[in-house]
């Protein structure tokens, strides 16, 4: 396809896939760029697991002081809804113990730090396997995948395509790409698009107004995220596309306390007993039913 029928296509809701894009591996090979947020990140010291929770009769379970719409959202009256709150209750319900809320700061690496600082037994955020946080806490079996993906400037490719194919203008991206701040997106553009210039924004909705004020190239995150800005946004079909990567994973998990072993077993034991319905839950299109709301 050449990139001026690519572009004028007028898609909306439609995504570009790319099934050929190569996943590097250059964790194995050492090569990765230093990881962005572990400095920030400490892993506790003290000792601590399933026992202890057991004992103190409650499940202190991380939550972010911001809204994730189709994940988790905070009503007025103070409770929170969702189906990653639904996770959060099921786990303490099977282990025979109370919930209780803790506050995970305003970023996703807060978040993180409250797990890795023992503050915390679990931390449930849509968050991230990813390599620069393995060494500070522990990650749950993913209890959703969503393929990574992008909202770009159609004019902004055209021009760094320069004749090429929209594939491999991806492939060696070198304009500028946007992603949360303190978020695995940042982690992961270092990695897979290592020719771009990464700009770090404070919000999904500061992004997009970047995006729109040309600010930035593209925007990176995951599927569910792309196709609801353009659900939400359906004037932005005419100047922006998204896109799709098949072959980049975001594994979505519990994070848990470094020295928790035997609650990561029975968190795991959680999501497999409960694998028919998550998959039907954290569905594509119950997500975006979820945030419809």
């Amino acid at each position: 396809m050449r990139i001026a029928s690519f572009l004028k296509s007028g898609w909306t809701s439609r995504f570009w896939y790319f099934q050929r894009m190569a996943v590097l591996v250059l964790a194995l090979s050492g090569l990765v760029n230093a990881p962005v947020h572990s400095q920030d990140l400490r892993a506790g010291s003290q000792s601590r697991d399933l026992r202890d929770i057991l004992a103190a009769g409650s499940l202190r379970v991380a939550i972010p002081n911001f809204d994730i719409p189709g994940f988790r959202v905070r009503l007025p009256s103070g409770d929170f809804e969702g189906p990653e709150i639904d996770i959060a209750k099921g786990i303490a319900s099977a282990i025979g113990v109370n919930l209780v809320f803790v506050d995970g700061g305003n970023t996703f690496n807060s978040l993180a730090k409250t797990v890795a600082d023992l503050e915390a037994d679990i931390g449930i955020n849509r968050m991230s396997a990813s390599f620069d946080r393995a060494p500070f806490v522990r990650f749950s079996e993913p209890y959703v995948r969503l393929r990574h993906a992008m909202v770009y400037n159609r004019a902004a490719l055209a021009r760094l395509a320069n004749g090429r194919s929209p594939e491999d203008a991806f492939r060696n991206f070198t304009g500028r790409l946007g992603a949360i701040h303190a978020s695995s997106y940042v982690e992961f553009a270092r990695r897979y698009f290592p020719a771009a210039t990464i700009v770090e924004v404070q919000s999904w909705e500061a992004g997009i107004q970047a995006l729109r004020d040309h600010r930035i190239d593209v925007l990176y995150r995951d599927e569910f995220e792309v196709r609801r800005v353009i659900e939400s946004n359906p004037d932005m079909g005419v100047r922006f596309g998204t896109a799709v990567f098949t072959d980049r994973i975001d594994m979505k998990v519990v994070y848990v306390c470094n020295p928790c072993t035997n609650l990561l077993q029975a968190v795991n034991l959680y999501i497999e007993l409960n694998e028919q319905y998550l998959a039907q839950a954290m569905s594509i299109e119950a997500l975006l039913r979820n945030a419809r709301r």
